[in-house]
């Protein structure tokens, strides 16, 4: 019984990981196109000097 809450648990934690990754890939693109800055400024998220 234990070992399925572990399954349940770990599945989780995977999905959570890897819904997080494609959430920034979608946000990230919203901030490029809204703000017009380029990906380094986005990853690092400081605003370029204008």
């Amino acid at each position: 019984m234990k070992n399925r809450w572990l399954i349940a648990a770990s599945a989780v934690g995977i999905h959570g990981s890897i819904g997080s990754v494609y959430a920034w890939s979608v946000f990230n693109l919203t901030l490029e196109q809204t703000f017009g800055w380029d990906r380094s400024a986005v990853a690092t998220l400081r605003a370029p000097s204008v």
